[in-house]
């Protein structure tokens, strides 16, 4: 693994199966933010950056894989495009699209 986890169970399991739609998740990348639609036939959930640190990360990421360089010709922008917030979704069962 990355070091991000602790060993087989991601600080990610179950997001999408709690029974509320907002939970905060404390990792050693930083703090997240995830929300859960209810009533959706899934448990798809959108996980963001709640801190300076999980930004970072993103960040990090952002620019090793060139993003802003590789935009920049269909992003307008006056310098270079920038990350100002980041988010994934995840999803482990589907019983019907939504």
């Amino acid at each position: 693994g990355d070091g991000d986890g602790d060993g087989d169970h991601s600080p990610f399991a179950g997001v999408g199966d709690s029974a509320e739609p907002y939970t905060e998740v404390a990792t050693p990348a930083g703090n997240f933010f995830t929300q859960r639609v209810s009533g959706w036939r899934s448990n798809i959930a959108w996980v963001s950056v709640d801190d300076e640190h999980s930004f970072q990360r993103f960040e990090a990421l952002f620019e090793r894989l060139e993003l802003p360089q590789r935009f920049s010709s269909v992003i307008p922008h006056l310098s270079s495009p920038r990350l100002f917030s980041a988010f994934y979704v995840c999803r482990s069962w589907c019983e019907a699209h939504s």
